[in-house]
């Protein structure tokens, strides 16, 4: 087990699961040719986390950054160790209305496992 799992562990996913939103992670696959439609598919997975969503600050910004853009903070237990990708989602729930936002920029923080995820992502 390496230094930053022993120090900082599963506190991300314990204070996120206490005051995130709920949300779900669209992951998207490996687009695939299927024979029997000719069409060519993207399989997702959707998985039921929890999130803190907040506006990105000017110093967090970058070159690829909109107004308009969130930072999500979701939660690593739950989204794994397979990295976040800019095909990827997510989803919530702002003043009724359905958002999907798409993964524009992730940072992930690790140690042997997932500590923690940073993601700049785009409403639609």
């Amino acid at each position: 087990m390496s230094r930053i799992d022993k120090i900082f562990g599963r506190t991300a996913g314990m204070l996120v699961r206490k005051f995130g939103s709920d949300m779900v992670f669209i992951r998207s696959a490996e687009a695939e040719y299927d024979i029997d439609t000719g069409e060519v598919v993207t399989p997702v997975t959707r998985l039921p986390l929890k999130g803190v969503i907040s506006p990105v600050k000017p110093e967090e910004a970058s070159a690829l950054t909109q107004e308009t853009d969130v930072k999500i903070i979701p939660d690593p237990d739950v989204i794994g160790d397979e990295p976040i990708r800019v095909d990827d989602e997510f989803e919530y729930m702002e003043n009724g209305v359905t958002i999907v936002a798409k993964v524009v920029e992730a940072k992930q923080f690790r140690g042997d496992s997932a500590v923690a995820y940073i993601v700049i992502a785009r409403p639609q």
